[in-house]
């Protein structure tokens, strides 16, 4: 344990776990804060949602068992402490963490007969998301 050969290159080094660790870490608040919420904005079924994020989890987690698998085998148990790593039932706790805000939560603007509803118009570029505004759709 703790002495491999892919262990002497620089991307291996306990510091660049770290901070891999670190960089998933955000991420995943990242895809829970970004991705989750504005997926609610148009499918507001959770099950629907729950369906198409499935996969994707999964191949998450599946990765991530393979290279935990790989860091058990060449890292001292200190330093596997030392680089805040994960267990595979960790990321995927942290993955089904529904975001903890309700920014950006669906909002329903009802017309005259209760069947408008606001819908944002999300731009891509820093002047279009400043203006975007609802769009009023009737169904």
């Amino acid at each position: 344990r703790g002495g491999g050969a892919v262990r002497g290159h620089a991307f291996a080094s306990p510091e660049k776990v770290k901070e891999m660790m670190s960089s998933l870490k955000q991420g995943v608040s990242r895809f829970n804060d970004t991705v989750v919420v504005k997926m609610a904005l148009y499918l507001p079924n959770p099950q629907t949602r729950n369906v198409l994020l499935t996969p994707i989890k999964a191949n998450i987690t599946d990765a991530y068992s393979r290279l935990h698998s790989y860091l058990l085998s060449e890292f001292q148990p200190d330093e596997y402490v030392a680089c805040g790593v994960w267990t595979p039932e960790e990321l995927t706790a942290a993955l089904n963490i529904e975001p903890s805000t309700n920014k950006g939560a669906p909002q329903h603007n009802s017309g005259q007969n209760g069947h408008h509803a606001a819908v944002p118009v999300s731009g891509h570029t820093e002047m279009e998301r400043e203006s975007s505004r609802p769009l009023e759709l009737s169904g």
